[in-house]
């Protein structure tokens, strides 16, 4: 595997986390590929809207929070697609200290469109789902 389809994928989750953790819900329109198919837990939605609106109801109310992305596993898929599959912890703000909100998998579909990399499938997995 080539360092930059590496290096593209790593990039596209960490903007991915970042888009979430601060509601930059705008940010996301360079992340997911018009066609995506985002799956949260048993609830999949096809398209960057409907996957955008289903992340904005998931965070409404929500604490801020931070995720850690780590065992990033990045396999080529061809020259311009890629999967990865990585484990992630959410860390939440409660009354004024971080704790463990949520852990998870995820497992992505990616595909290079120009100089960027795009989920064409992103699914989040949490244990015992």
């Amino acid at each position: 595997m080539s360092a930059s389809t590496r290096d593209g994928v790593m990039e596209t989750m960490s903007r991915y986390v970042r888009a979430v953790d601060d509601r930059d819900f705008p940010a996301l329109d360079g992340i997911f590929a018009e066609n995506v198919t985002y799956t949260m837990g048993a609830k999949a939605v096809h398209g960057r809207e409907a996957a955008v609106a289903a992340l904005r109801e998931s965070l409404g109310g929500r604490p801020p929070m931070r995720h850690v992305v780590s065992s990033v596993s990045v396999t080529e898929q061809g020259a311009d697609e890629a999967t990865a599959i990585s484990d992630w912890a959410m860390l939440a703000l409660h009354d004024g200290a971080w704790m463990v909100g949520g852990i998870g998998r995820y497992h992505d579909r990616l595909r290079r469109q120009g100089d960027a990399w795009l989920f064409t499938e992103r699914s989040i997995v949490m244990p015992g789902a």
